[in-house]
C-alpha cells in the first residue's frame, strides 16, 4: 500500500512538473508573440527601415523601452528623432562603459592579489564603480525621458496598456510556476 501511495505521489509530482513546464512554455511563447516584431533581430533591420527602425542594435535596452517602441505606431519623423537620441546616447555612454570595465578590472585585480584582504580595502574601488554605474543609470534615464517626450498621448496610453498586459502576464506566469500548496 505504501509503494502504491508513493507511486501516486510521484505521478502527482510529475504532473506538477509537467504543468510548470507547460506554463513556462506558454509564457515564453506569449512574450515572444508580444515582441514578435523582432527585439532580437534589430541588428538585422536596415537603419530606419521596418517596424523597429534598427534602434537598440539587438542588445535591448535596460529600461524596457525597446519592446514598447516596437509595438507603437511611430511616424517616420518619430523614428528619426528616436534614432538620433539613441545615437547620441551610445556615443556619450561609450566612455562611461570603458571606465566601468576599467574599474571592474581594478577591483578584480585587488581582490585576487596575494595577501590579506579586508572589505574596507576594496572600498575606494567600489565607490568608483558605484559612481560610474550611477552615471550610466542617470544617462539611460535621461535617454528614456527624451524618447518618451517624442511620443504623443495616444502612444503613451498604448504603452501604458502594453505595460499593464505584461505585468498581468508576469503575475500569471508566476502564479502558475509557484510551488503547489502542501497537502493538509
Amino acid at each position: 500500500m505504501a509503494s502504491q501511495n508513493e507511486a501516486m505521489g510521484d505521478q502527482k509530482g510529475d504532473e506538477t512538473v509537467s504543468l510548470r513546464n507547460w506554463a513556462l512554455s506558454l509564457g515564453v511563447a506569449a512574450l515572444a508573440t508580444l515582441g514578435a516584431t523582432g527585439i532580437w533581430s534589430a541588428s538585422a533591420s536596415s537603419p530606419g527601415g521596418g517596424p523597429g527602425g534598427g534602434w537598440g542594435h539587438g542588445h535591448g535596452d535596460r529600461l524596457g523601452l525597446e519592446l514598447f517602441l516596437r509595438q507603437l505606431n511611430l511616424s517616420d519623423s518619430q523614428r528619426g528623432q528616436i534614432k538620433t537620441i539613441l545615437s547620441q546616447q551610445r556615443e556619450s555612454a561609450a566612455t562611461l562603459r570603458q571606465q566601468l570595465q576599467s574599474e571592474k578590472a581594478a577591483l578584480s585585480s585587488k581582490f585576487f592579489a596575494p595577501g590579506a584582504l579586508q572589505a574596507a580595502d576594496l572600498e575606494p574601488e567600489l565607490q568608483k564603480l558605484a559612481s560610474t554605474q550611477q552615471q550610466l543609470l542617470q544617462q539611460r534615464l535621461q535617454t528614456a525621458v527624451a524618447i518618451r517626450n517624442v511620443l504623443n498621448g495616444g502612444q503613451l496610453a498604448q504603452a501604458a496598456q502594453l505595460k499593464a498586459q505584461l505585468q498581468a502576464l508576469h503575475q500569471q506566469i508566476h502564479s502558475l510556476l509557484a510551488p503547489a500548496p502542501a497537502p493538509q
